[in-house]
């Protein structure tokens, strides 16, 4: 992979989670497709995770994020490696005060709601049987699915990047080594969000750039 690429690579979905806060700014910029300064929802459907849980980052209930709300939804992915891409060990305590929206020192299963892989496991991390998640219980849950996590990704990383070439290789019919808007016709949420994955402006995908845009959609 060239410099060009790699950059363009590192500011997808996935990227940003495990990226600084400059990072993070970029990812906002390039959501916010009218530059209102929000993401509404139609706007996050580029990222699904962030859609699937708007509501729950969408603090003051307005129907957009603005950047603070954006940051602690990325923070909060990124704390406890919950989706594709995040990162490497995080302090959980930001990841929990995240979570706790009543602020009153627990996390429920509601909350939960925010990290399905969290949710899905909750009855197993809440030893005393409380229906809640103290602070020890869900240190105890975090270091577990990042275990987890870690077991799995290298294998799972790569084999969905020869999966993403596979399917460039069917695209691309003309065989030139790139895709143009007409030949993801067949994949209607990266047409509709096209630009925004073409990261060196050139009006098409080259293979780095759409693998990349499926690491970042998730599981179709």
């Amino acid at each position: 992979m060239d410099l060009k690429h790699a950059i363009s690579a590192a500011f997808t979905a996935a990227a940003f989670l495990a990226a600084p806060a400059f990072a993070q700014d970029q990812g906002f910029d390039r959501l916010d497709t009218n530059h209102d300064g929000n993401i509404d929802q139609s706007e996050a459907a580029a990222w699904p995770w962030l859609q699937q849980n708007f509501s729950t980052y969408d603090a003051d209930h307005n129907g957009k994020l603005g950047k603070d709300e954006f940051a602690a939804a990325v923070n909060g992915a990124r704390a406890a490696n919950v989706f594709p891409g995040a990162g490497a060990t995080r302090d959980p305590s930001a990841a929990f005060d995240n979570l706790d929206k009543n602020h009153d020192g627990s996390i429920d299963k509601t909350e939960a709601a925010a990290w399905p892989r969290l949710q899905q496991s909750f009855d197993t991390y809440d030893t005393n049987h409380d229906g809640k998640l103290g602070k020890d219980e869900f240190n105890a849950a975090v270091s577990a699915l990042r275990a987890s996590r870690g077991a799995a990704g290298g294998t799972a990383a790569t084999t969905a990047t020869t999966n993403a070439y596979a399917q460039f290789d069917a695209l691309d019919k003309n065989n030139d080594g790139k895709l143009d808007p007409s030949e993801v016709a067949s994949m209607p949420w990266l047409q509709q969000n096209f630009s925004q994955y073409d990261t060196n402006h050139d009006g098409t995908l080259g293979k780095d750039e759409f693998s990349a845009a499926v690491s970042a959609h998730g599981p179709q």
